[in-house]
C-alpha cells in the first residue's frame, strides 16, 4: 500500500540550483543520500515518516538523468502537491512538474545555466 505525502512548500534556489520539497517541515531529521545528490529526510523520532526531500544540482545533474534508472529514489509515498494539480504522484513525476515549473521559466528569461 502507498503512503500518502502531502507536500507542503517547494523552494527552488538557481543560484544553487537546489531543490527542496518540505513534508513536515522544522522537524528534526536523519537523511539518507544516494549518488545523485538527492537527500531524503526521515523524523528523527519516527524514520518511517518523511519530512522533506533536497536535490542538489537539480537541473544540471538530476533532470538529464531522471529516467535512468537508480537515480530517482523508489519511495513508497505517492505525493500530493499544495497548490498544484498534482495528486498521486511518484517521485518523478513530482521531479518533472518542479522543473516545468521553477526551472525552464528562468531558463526562457536566461536567469539559469
Amino acid at each position: 500500500m502507498a503512503i500518502k505525502a502531502i507536500i507542503q512548500s517547494i523552494t527552488y534556489d538557481p543560484q544553487k540550483d537546489m531543490l527542496y520539497l518540505a513534508v513536515h517541515p522544522d522537524r528534526p531529521s536523519v537523511t539518507r543520500g544516494n549518488r545523485h545528490d538527492v537527500l531524503v529526510m526521515y523524523d528523527e523520532a519516527d524514520r518511517q515518516t518523511l519530512v522533506g526531500i533536497e536535490v542538489m544540482d537539480f537541473a544540471a545533474h538530476l533532470v538529464p538523468l531522471l529516467y535512468k534508472p537508480g537515480v530517482v529514489p523508489d519511495l513508497p509515498e505517492r505525493f500530493t502537491v499544495v497548490g498544484a494539480d498534482i495528486e498521486n504522484a511518484d517521485l518523478r513525476t513530482v521531479f518533472e512538474w518542479c522543473y516545468h515549473r521553477y526551472v525552464l521559466p528562468l531558463l526562457k528569461m536566461g536567469v539559469a545555466a
